[in-house]
């Protein structure tokens, strides 16, 4: 037959091609759109492509070409086996409260969340909570480790955290340690005092007195502002923080064990210790040289911008600034980091009031 047609069916659609008239010539199979794999990986295609001959499947011209019949439970199967398991939903950043992105941002700091893991790597990746036992109890016992871990870390040269980037993807970064700023002071203050002879950083040397005189004071400033209050005591308070949250983690081990064996118990679990270790985070960030007391008391100079007017005019992303860079700087976030930093300021000032010599009441207590 010179008119014949070949038949062929894939993911449910019939396509016609003309044989080609020569001996040996070969099927030409239409484009299929939506098509990804090819026939040797998609098992939704059970036809190969065949030398014209005695193989080939013949149609009467006038015949009505029909859909062949797909079995439904091998379709399904077919789908699932390419189909990836879903990954926990993210959230679009524009969708997010304030209170949410705070959240966020303080739970990927450090490990404790039920939502997110650390990797062996660092890296942090967004799970879903666990629901075995053991999986449950090993989770919280691995969280506390990391976290004494992480007290080592910040001891030394600094521990890993996780923050969200401008594109919303989850990104890693290392913190200074308290002995690693302790370094940084020797360096600076090191070029401070040789006038500028001394450059571990890399700095172009000054010339002239002018010149001079500015690097030796910007020197001293990094050195006693940027390494001692911004290096080693934010430092000793992230080791606090670190303990402070394996105690926590530890602490969760109980309501696992009992009433996470329920679905109730599971998400209640997971909503008071999540929420908590938020507030733990928060507590020690507003505390003196910690992360949210120093931004709020950074000043911009050279923008003649104050103390709490600096941090309360920043966009919610600044990148560029260290201090900034890792969080989203939201109004919710300014306004309880503003309120804490300023309670924790009146508290300090109190205790040193009533115990340093000059604070003593003359009919106070000798």
């Amino acid at each position: 037959m010179r008119s014949a047609e070949i038949f062929y069916t894939h993911n449910l659609t019939a396509i016609h091609e003309p044989a080609a008239a020569a001996n040996g010539a070969k099927t030409e199979f239409a484009k299929v759109l939506n098509a990804k794999t090819d026939s040797a990986s998609n098992p939704m295609v059970t036809a190969e492509a065949k030398p014209l001959g005695a193989q080939a499947v013949l149609l009467h011209p006038a015949s009505a070409a029909k859909p062949a019949t797909v079995s439904v439970p091998g379709a399904a199967a077919a789908y699932q086996k390419q189909t990836k398991p879903a990954s926990p939903a993210e959230t679009s950043p524009d969708a997010m409260s304030g209170w949410q992105k705070y959240k966020e941002d303080q739970l990927l700091r450090h490990p404790g969340s039920d939502h997110f893991q650390q990797q062996t790597d660092g890296t942090t990746v967004k799970v879903k909570p666990a629901e075995g036992f053991w999986d449950r109890i090993k989770k919280d016992l691995s969280d506390a480790e990391l976290n004494f871990k992480n007290f080592f870390a910040d001891m030394f040269s600094g521990a890993k955290i996780s923050y969200r980037d401008e594109n919303n993807q989850i990104k890693t970064t290392q913190r200074r340690g308290v002995l690693g700023a302790v370094g940084d002071f020797f360096k600076d203050l090191g070029s401070a005092l040789s006038f500028g002879a001394w450059r571990p950083d890399g700095e172009p040397k000054p010339e002239g007195l002018l010149q001079t005189a500015k690097f030796v004071v910007t020197k001293v400033g990094e050195a006693v502002l940027g390494d001692m209050i911004n290096g080693v005591a934010k430092g000793v308070v992230h080791m606090g923080k670190d303990l402070v949250l394996a105690g926590w983690n530890l602490l969760e081990v109980v309501p696992d064990a009992t009433i996470g064996n329920f679905e109730a118990g599971r998400k209640a679990t997971t909503a008071v210790f999540d929420n908590g270790q938020v507030v733990l985070d928060y507590v020690t960030d507003v505390l003196p040289a910690g992360d949210a007391w120093t931004r709020v008391h950074t000043s911009d100079l050279k923008n003649l911008k104050l103390p709490v007017q600096n941090n309360l005019q920043k966009a919610e992303r600044t990148p560029e600034d260290k201090s900034w860079q890792h969080v989203r700087n939201t109004p919710f976030r300014k306004t309880i980091e503003t309120i804490g930093a300023f309670f924790f300021d009146l508290v300090s000032l109190n205790f040193f009031t009533r115990t340093l010599p000059f604070g003593r009441s003359r009919n106070g207590p000798q």
